[in-house]
């Protein structure tokens, strides 16, 4: 039987940005409302302890809803938006740490539980010309092959490799060139390559055999 996590009073004493938060609430007193004061607070809690917690474990701890808690971290991110390397490092430990699953039609399943680093892939991925589906609750993204490459290769958009992979696949939906192809294989093994066990087997294997069959074709 599932045993929620006790609540405890909080040590703050060693709490990051403690005195910015204050500043904020002090510069904003008298015009902001309770869930204004709901932002920062979470705002706070997610830069210390509440780092890296999941929303369940938030909202069986500070006793919300879990809906509440992913509204309070979306509020979080308008309020206080990131960079954009913070995106795309939030996404790649998604890729290098979580198992993807692979449905009838050969998309790519991907659970993406922050609403603003999804916003943030979809734009991305229309940038580069493309789209991806989500599912009833909002948290599973779908990706075709080419889709998931086109994200990595924006993480790696240092390369030249990278940078042809990305224009072969947005300017072939329809069918991938043979010297396309070798530039998205040399690209997979150089990403690969540097990261070694890094990525989820399933999903490197996959990408292998699925533009390896492609190729053959």
């Amino acid at each position: 039987m599932y045993i929620p996590p006790k609540r405890k009073p909080m040590d703050t004493k060693k709490w990051k940005e403690v005195d910015t938060f204050l500043q904020r609430c002090f510069e904003r007193f008298g015009s902001m409302n309770k869930n204004d004061y709901e932002v920062e607070l979470m705002y706070l809690y997610l830069n210390n302890e509440g780092k890296d917690k999941s929303d369940h474990f938030i909202s069986t701890y500070l006793k919300m809803p879990i809906s509440k808690v992913k509204r309070l971290r979306y509020e979080v991110d308008l309020q206080h938006p990131k960079d954009k390397d913070l995106y795309k490092n939030e996404f790649y430990t998604i890729v290098t740490t979580k198992t993807f699953k692979i449905d009838n039609q050969g998309n790519i399943l991907i659970a993406v539980n922050n609403k603003a680093l999804r916003e943030y892939l979809s734009e991305l991925i229309e940038e580069k010309g493309s789209f991806f589906d989500c599912n009833f609750t909002g948290n599973i993204i779908k990706l075709t092959p080419a889709d998931l490459v086109l994200l990595i290769a924006d993480f790696e958009d240092k390369t030249e490799i990278a940078k042809r992979a990305t224009k072969c696949i947005a300017t072939n939906s329809k069918g991938l060139p043979q010297d396309g192809l070798a530039e998205i294989t040399s690209f997979l093994q150089a990403v690969f390559k540097d990261a070694v066990g890094a990525f989820a087997p399933n999903v490197v294997n996959y990408l292998y055999n699925h533009f390896n069959k492609v190729k053959t074709k």
